[in-house]
């Protein structure tokens, strides 16, 4: 995806009509979704209140909610990342002849592409990435239109996060409550049941260390198909991702 900073909208096509005045209906396609990878990130559940940072024992009847979190590996991985992400942070502030140097995420993603690879490699591995399977009505085409992530709640970690803009589905979360459209330029198109990947980046950057720390997000996801002619719509509900 492409020029993220524009697709900081409000309930462009989600709330009754699009701009066309086509009416969102609940689509019959069916959800699934969970990690795609088990490399540094283990399903688990929490409270509304609960993350890495607080893993308090659930009241009687507490509602729980899925959550993507790191697992024991995480500390050693982010310590290896930071290790090359300062060395080359401190030559582009030697370059620039100032240790107030700042960077944009964009800016920085294409240094590292350019001037450290094995470290680009690191950290898109270091990403959460979920998985979404569709199952709908067999010899009915669905094709996605568009991504809504409502960002209900955000706490920021200690420690550090990386930015990237690669590859096909890359979601910067908005660590700001509210609705965030994603417009789709390769649109996913599939007959009767498809599969999608999510990588997820945070927007909660800090342009003079390079990093957005890391937080556990609150979110939800609706997938916006066209089917015959029409929106409709299916929705992950609440979960909780670490990013």
């Amino acid at each position: 995806m492409k020029g993220l900073d524009r697709l900081y909208l409000l309930v462009l096509l989600f709330l009754c009509t699009t701009t066309a005045g086509e009416a969102l209906l609940q689509t019959n396609l069916d959800l699934r979704f969970g990690l795609e990878s088990a490399q540094h990130y283990v399903e688990q559940k929490t409270t509304r209140a609960g993350s890495a940072a607080l893993r308090a024992q659930p009241r009687k009847d507490e509602r729980l909610y899925r959550f993507f979190t790191t697992d024991q590996s995480w500390p050693e991985t982010i310590a290896a990342i930071s290790d090359r992400h300062f060395g080359l942070w401190q030559s582009l502030q030697k370059e620039a002849g100032t240790s107030q140097f700042s960077m944009d995420e964009d800016a920085y993603s294409k240094e590292i592409k350019k001037r450290d690879p094995y470290l680009l490699g690191m950290i898109n591995d270091s990403a959460p990435r979920l998985y979404f399977d569709f199952a709908g009505h067999s010899g009915t085409e669905y094709i996605l239109e568009a991504i809504e992530i409502r960002t209900i709640d955000f706490e920021e970690y200690r420690g550090g996060g990386f930015f990237n803009n690669e590859a096909w589905y890359d979601i910067l979360l908005r660590h700001a409550p509210g609705v965030h459209v994603y417009n789709i330029d390769r649109r996913l198109r599939f007959t009767g049941s498809g599969r999608t990947v999510l990588r997820f980046w945070s927007d909660n950057w800090y342009p003079n260390v390079g990093m957005a720390p890391q937080g556990c997000y609150f979110i939800d996801i609706t997938f916006v198909f066209r089917v015959n002619g029409k929106l409709e719509r299916v929705t992950t509900g609440k979960f909780k991702i670490d990013v």
